[in-house]
């Protein structure tokens, strides 16, 4: 065998005894072995410790929810060559984010299409459809889509938003004018 071939066969040899420990490791802890390692861990977390199902929300709004979800966004602060650079990776906190800090509970979802209000903002996590007035500032925070390109703008606009966001951008001195729809 060539040096290749012997590296090529120890890499599989490798891979297949992971492969194995890994199945056996998922059984002893309660889940199966899927696709990829992200839906291993989803299946391990609703079989053990998930504790309840989960409430599904309806299609129209699960649509109606996303339209509060948007890219992320990169600010350039500085162009040009830099011997030194740093960057910080805010998806990293995700999962910091899901273990840490208040979650919506999906069992007491309520459409208030009738009586959105303001408190419901400060007092609940979901989604409200709002017009804003935003200050003139460097940096805004409430992203909003123009021309499909994604913005973060300054003056009076509507579009949907979490509620952790609309509270973050009134603290940054935001007003919300009205308040559409929410759940």
């Amino acid at each position: 065998m060539t040096q290749i071939e012997v590296y090529n066969r120890r890499d599989t040899e490798i891979t297949f005894r992971w492969a194995l420990r890994f199945q056996a490791v998922c059984k002893s802890l309660g889940c199966e072995v899927k696709t990829t390692i992200a839906a291993t861990a989803l299946d391990l977390w609703k079989r053990v410790y998930m504790g309840k199902n989960l409430f599904m929300p309806p299609r129209w709004m699960n649509r109606w929810f996303r339209r509060a979800y948007h890219g992320g966004l990169v600010f350039v602060f500085q162009r040009g060559f830099a011997k030194q650079v740093t960057y910080y990776d805010i998806k990293s906190l995700y999962p910091y984010v899901l273990a840490n800090r208040p979650y919506p509970d999906t069992g007491s979802i309520r459409h208030f299409p009738d009586r959105p209000t303001l408190e419901n903002i400060h007092d609940f996590e979901g989604f409200s459809q709002v017009t804003i007035e935003y200050p003139d500032c460097y940096f805004p925070i409430l992203p909003v889509v123009v021309k499909n390109c994604l913005l973060t703008c300054t003056g009076t606009y509507s579009g949907m938003w979490t509620h952790v966001e609309l509270r973050e951008a009134e603290k940054r001195g935001a007003v919300i004018v009205s308040v559409e729809d929410q759940c």
